[in-house]
């Protein structure tokens, strides 16, 4: 049976003169499908409910029967496995296209919207948001879609602190597909070993040229990694919102979950870093290097613990590292420049803030803090417009600047 008839036969099933499609949604086993998913991330049954509700003109009841006739007729030695697969493409298309039109991206950094109950309430979704929706919807109708955690994009790394996620599905004829609402990709299918190499807890492409515009690298979430996905970004909002206790709980449950994931450790080690409690920050940052070496973030992180307890020459290795790794941070070297200034190496200070505002032109740490060099040097006129600047991009350096002003007797 091809696809054209599938769709007509479902068409009329659901047409109008049977029933509304709230009723429809409500009583078909879907509704279910659906509850069972995502109870099984931990949400409330009443979040569930919430995105029936949500999705109850969307094609789900046609695209869930799509793939039981493909698989009927597959039984029926009508269909081969390619054919099925066809259908299977044509379903996860379907379902990208409805979420990334019904469903606002949101790039904000920091966002909410990767918790489900926000997505569902305000439909709003950053991409970890899209994601649970692709990995919920798509397997309640009989994909099998699993959550990856993207570490580079296939367009280059991340920005640094940032992290992503996107799905994958395993066709019938034993390809994938990779699945990025959030970045408009969606790619061909492909043989997974073929296109990546194991490298770690991580996976890598073979290849530099990436015809398939597919992630370079990424960690496979089972069910738990994606659940300790969620708790790790509730425990950057807790972080942000001053709430360490409940940061620390979220990021533990988040490493609980998912042993192997990096990010959690390394987010909680900054956690502990701004409560001053060093050594826990450097035991973090430490297993989060070795779970994964090219971590520069976790790097620059751990040379920041070091620097505040002194040992500036473990800093300047780590945020080296971290330069080596990503030589585009710019939060690194404007940290290594400071251990640099600490260590009564000017020039090598004033040369690693410029390349921090370089690579980042409105980083306000880099501005504010080349400002002071620049007063420390006697350069009054370059010291006042980079605290000028920073307290353009940062108002928060209001006061900071203000009695840099005062000590330098500056013009501000």
């Amino acid at each position: 049976m091809k696809i054209s008839t599938i769709l007509l036969v479902v068409a009329a099933m659901l047409s109008p003169a049977t029933a509304s499609a709230v009723e429809a949604v409500a009583s078909h086993p879907l509704t279910a499908e659906i509850e069972k998913s995502v109870t099984e991330l931990g949400y409330p049954k009443d979040v569930a409910q919430d995105l029936v509700r949500l999705v109850h003109d969307w094609k789900c009841m046609v695209w869930q029967h799509m793939l039981s006739q493909a698989q009927q007729t597959y039984q029926e030695k009508l269909y081969s496995p390619a054919d099925v697969a066809r259908v299977e493409e044509e379903v996860i298309r379907g379902l990208a296209q409805t979420i990334a039109r019904k469903i606002s991206l949101d790039t904000e950094t920091g966002s909410k919207y990767f918790y489900l109950s926000k997505v569902v309430n305000d439909q709003k979704a950053q991409c970890l948001g899209c994601s649970q929706l692709v990995y919920i919807l798509g397997n309640s109708v009989g994909l099998r879609v699993t959550a990856i955690g993207v570490l580079e994009l296939a367009s280059g790394p991340l920005p640094a602190g940032n992290s992503h996620a996107a799905c994958c599905v395993e066709l019938a004829d034993g390809k994938v597909m990779m699945v990025d609402v959030a970045q408009n990709i969606m790619s061909k299918s492909f043989v997974f070993l073929e296109t990546y190499r194991a490298a770690g807890n991580y996976w890598e492409l073979k290849q530099k040229d990436n015809p398939l515009r597919v992630p370079r690298r990424i960690q496979i979430w089972n069910k738990s990694g994606l659940c300790g996905a969620v708790y790790n970004n509730l425990g950057n909002a807790y972080r942000e919102a001053g709430d360490h206790t409940q940061a620390i709980f979220c990021f533990t449950k988040a490493i609980a979950l998912n042993p192997k994931d990096a990010l959690a450790y390394s987010n909680r080690g900054t956690t502990y870093n701004r409560l001053g409690q060093l050594a826990n920050a450097l035991s973090d940052y430490a297993k989060a290097v070795e779970l994964d070496p090219k971590f520069a973030l976790a790097y620059c992180n751990r040379g920041t613990a070091y620097n505040r307890l002194g040992q500036l020459a473990n800093a300047l290795s780590d945020y080296t590292k971290a330069i080596e790794l990503d030589p585009k941070c710019a939060l690194a070297y404007c940290n290594r420049g400071t251990a640099y200034n600490r260590l009564g190496q000017l020039a090598n200070a004033l040369s690693d803030y410029t390349k921090a505002i370089e690579f980042d032109p409105k980083c306000a740490l880099a501005f504010y803090t080349r400002g002071i060099l620049h007063a420390q040097m006697g350069k009054t006129d370059e010291a006042e417009k980079d605290l000028q600047k920073a307290v353009e991009l940062d108002p928060s350096f209001r006061e900071p600047v203000k009695k840099a002003s005062d000590h330098f007797q500056l013009g501000l």
